[in-house]
């Protein structure tokens, strides 16, 4: 059996949220409802900002500092620890635990630039090459 993740996976708003603090650091809940709302066909109310805040201390996926008002939240999970999962879940969902499949997909998508594609190419050098050091 599997041990149980130490934070759940966030929602597709939670992690919009955990986004906005990744990139901040720390931020009020106007703050927040702010950003989330820049450029939304359909703003949402303040309440509900709060309201997934209040969700996320219970997921422990953000921390309140009420030291200070107006109180600062900042998140308490690792952008890589999420993304890792969040991949690991697609490809075990998705793509049955193909890589190869994942990221052809990822390329098809037509949302790769050729700048991306050098990247990428640049890391598999890297990490084979770390891998061939290893063995």
């Amino acid at each position: 059996m599997k041990p149980r993740a130490t934070h759940p996976l966030p929602s597709e708003t939670e992690l919009r949220i955990l986004k906005i603090l990744w990139e901040r650091g720390t931020a009020t809940a106007k703050a927040i409802h702010e950003q989330l709302n820049a450029g939304a066909a359909k703003p949402r109310v303040v309440t509900t900002t709060m309201k997934l805040l209040e969700i996320m201390m219970g997921k422990r996926l953000v921390k309140r500092d009420e030291s200070t008002w107006p109180h600062q939240y900042r998140a308490c999970v690792a952008r890589d620890a999420i993304l890792g999962r969040l991949v690991t879940q697609t490809l075990n969902d998705v793509f049955d635990q193909s890589a190869s499949q994942f990221m052809l997909a990822a390329l098809e998508s037509g949302a790769v630039s050729p700048g991306d594609i050098a990247e990428i190419k640049t890391m598999l050098e890297t990490y084979e090459g770390k891998r061939n050091d290893a063995q």
